[in-house]
C-alpha cells in the first residue's frame, strides 16, 4: 500500500521519519510541488518544495531537480505534529489520503507523467 493511513502519520513522525505529499504542478506546468513534514524534537517542520519540472519516465529523481526561487531554503512553520498536519490541510490544500513515506514521492511524480 503506497499511501499512509491518516492515523499512521503521527506514528511515523514520532518514530523520527519524514512523510511527504505530492501536490502536482506548481505555479505553472513547468514546476512541480510537494510537502514534507520533518520531525524534530516534539515538533514537526513543514517544508514546501517547488522545483523545475525537468523529469521524464527515465529521470524521476525530483530531489535533484533545480529549485524555483529559493523555495527549498527553509521550513514554512514548526508546530506540534498534529498542528503541522492540520496546517498542511488548511494552508497547503493537502489531502488526508495522499501521504507517503519519504522517497515514494518519485512514484507520485511518475503517475503525473503517465497522465500526460
Amino acid at each position: 500500500m503506497r499511501y499512509l493511513l491518516e492515523k499512521e502519520l503521527l506514528s511515523v513522525l514520532y518514530r523520527g521519519k519524514s512523510v511527504e505529499q505530492f501536490l502536482g504542478y506548481g505555479s505553472t506546468d513547468k514546476t512541480i510541488r510537494w510537502i514534507e513534514l520533518r520531525p524534530k524534537v516534539e515538533t514537526s517542520e513543514v517544508w514546501l518544495f517547488e522545483v523545475e519540472n525537468i523529469g521524464s519516465n527515465d529521470y524521476l529523481d525530483v530531489y535533484s531537480f533545480p529549485e524555483v526561487d529559493g523555495s527549498n531554503s527553509q521550513a514554512l512553520v514548526t508546530l506540534q505534529p498534529e498542528k503541522a498536519i492540520q496546517y498542511c490541510y488548511e494552508e497547503l490544500n493537502a489531502i488526508p489520503t495522499c501521504w507517503v513515506n519519504q522517497g515514494v514521492i518519485q512514484d507520485e511524480y511518475a503517475n503525473l507523467l503517465s497522465q500526460n
